[in-house]
């Protein structure tokens, strides 16, 4: 009979890492940036607060590695898949589809990057940096497709990347934004087949 597995000190200090960072995410996303407080991340996570300061530091550090993963975990889940994408504008619409249907899976991550843009300390530089970096890979992933359906023809070629990929970018986020506050009525399928058609529409021809 196989002895039975034993934990590193590696694996013992990642699952303690992620668990700081899901209960930074649950709190930020349910209490707002000024009460994701080391010591209500303590009380959530069940870990001490000389563990977070240990693997963190400062909750600038911590939410800097929330971002990361939040990130991380959408392009993974979403992103990846869309490489396999016919064209650039099945990328682009097949983006828009995948982050408004996990929006009604788990809310959280796009609620914490809406707390983070509106909420953080003036004085978090690190914060605003890393939320201003997550704004900018977003508009380069739609770009990136952009310029793809332009080469492939799947987007006219009068497009300008640059101006649309800070359109639809704002679409998205505008988006999830109404869902957010008023998710018992707002209808994220309708808005989200409603962007599909508009993006298509904006975006698709020979021109």
């Amino acid at each position: 009979m196989p002895a039975p597995h034993t934990s590193t000190q590696d694996e013992r200090s990642e699952a303690a890492r992620k668990l700081i960072i899901d209960a930074a995410i649950k709190l930020l996303a349910e209490e707002g940036y000024q009460r994701t407080t080391f010591t209500r991340i303590q009380d959530c996570a069940g870990v001490s607060r000389g563990l977070i300061t240990y693997h963190f530091g400062s909750k600038a550090k911590l939410i800097e590695a929330v971002i990361a993963s939040t990130r991380d975990t959408f392009s993974a889940e979403a992103l990846e898949p869309l490489k396999e994408a016919a064209t650039g504008l099945d990328a682009i619409l097949g983006m828009i589809t995948s982050y408004f249907d996990r929006l009604t899976v788990n809310p959280k991550p796009a609620a914490v990057m809406l707390v983070l843009a509106v909420s953080a300390d003036a004085d978090a530089a690190e914060v605003k940096a890393a939320v201003s970096q997550r704004y900018a890979e977003m508009r380069q992933e739609l770009y990136d497709w952009i310029e793809r359906g332009r080469a492939d023809g799947s987007v006219a070629s009068s497009i300008e990347p640059v101006s649309y990929a800070a359109l639809l970018e704002g679409v998205i986020r505008g988006v999830a934004l109404q869902y957010l506050v008023d998710p018992g009525t707002f209808d994220i399928r309708g808005a989200r087949d409603a962007a599909v058609r508009m993006v298509t529409a904006a975006l698709a021809g020979s021109g």
